[in-house]
């Protein structure tokens, strides 16, 4: 990709370079919530400004009878039990939300970015540098109908979407390792 110019995100926003997502039983174009936020694979990339830093958010999905013979990819909701009054939580099976490392772009310059899916293991390169990473997640689930987003997410408001306007992909590459 090339174009990234992280100063040109306001600090209280992300902007989205990738979303992966379980498109099972979804209608196009997929809404931030419930679909994407709930969703029982969800995977987005983005540039946390306020933190100066890569982010990204994993929600992981038990690969249960129920949740793959399920009509649609999405988790149900429920009042938290801390707190009924609290308003509905998503029955997450796994989730993380770590801040990777601060990257320092050029917009001028072409990059190389791999994200990586192999083994409950979850990794971004940038250049053949390790950027962020989960490792050793719970569940190797993979979803039925895999969707992928460049340049943005699903978006509510200015959730997720690509907030710099010259980014620009190219020799897009889908690799399976199994």
């Amino acid at each position: 990709m090339k174009g990234v110019d992280t100063s040109s995100v306001p600090v209280d926003s992300d902007s989205a370079f990738i979303g992966m997502y379980d498109g099972k039983g979804i209608t196009e174009p997929i809404l931030y919530t419930d679909d994407f936020k709930n969703n029982f694979f969800r995977w987005n990339v983005h540039w946390r400004q306020n933190k100066n830093a890569l982010k990204s958010v994993i929600s992981c999905a038990a690969p249960t009878t129920s949740r793959l013979s399920a009509s649609k990819a999405v988790y149900t909701l429920a009042n938290s039990p801390e707190d009924p009054d609290f308003p509905s939580q998503p029955l997450r099976d796994w989730n993380e939300e770590p801040t990777g490392s601060t990257y320092n772009f050029n917009p001028n310059k072409w990059y190389k970015v791999k994200v990586e899916w192999k083994d409950k293991d979850f990794r971004i390169w940038i250049n053949d540098t390790l950027v962020w990473s989960v490792l050793d997640g719970p569940y190797d689930y993979a979803p039925i109908d895999f969707k992928i987003w460049l340049g943005s997410a699903p978006a509510n408001s200015e959730k997720y979407r690509n907030l710099m306007p010259n980014i620009v992909y190219r020799n897009f590459r889908l690799v399976s390792y199994d």
